[in-house]
Parts: C-alpha cells; structure tokens; sequence
C-alpha cells in the first residue's frame, strides 16, 4: 500500500513539473513581443536570458518553499 502511495506521489510530482514547464515556455512565447522591443532598443542576449532565467528560479524557489510549508504542515505518515 505505501509503495503505491509513494509511486502515486512520484506520477503527480511529474505532472506538476511537466505543468509549470509548459507555464514557463507558454509565458515566454506571450512575452515575444516585449523581448522583441527590448532587443531592438538595445538589450543584449544575455540580459534577455538572464531574466527568463531570474524568472523560473524564483518560481521554483516559491514552489520548493510552498512544498515545504505543505510538508511540515502535513501529519506524518510513516510505513507500515
């Protein structure tokens, strides 16, 4: 029984990081046109991608500490 729990777990945990991928990549195709602007006035490569990056950093970090806080929060559980 724990083990399908655990394997369960392990198949929603995918889903999830699947689901925010595609968040990031549908977020960034909206924001063509801002990067677009950005570069034409003068932005370089680097800076376009340090903010993307910047970006998706800071969404995992508030994910990986919104996991937490559900962790802690939950009751233990423990295998039979």
């Amino acid at each position: 029984m724990f083990r399908a729990v655990v394997m369960v777990s392990g198949l929603l945990l995918l889903v999830v990081c699947i689901n925010v991928a595609d968040v990031l990549a549908s977020a960034s195709l909206a924001r063509h046109h801002e990067i677009a602007v950005r570069m034409a006035l003068g932005a370089s490569r680097a800076t376009i991608i340090r903010q993307t990056l910047t970006e998706g950093v800071v969404l995992a970090l508030v994910g990986g500490a919104l996991g937490l806080l559900v962790l802690l929060m939950a009751p233990n559980v423990s295998a039979p």
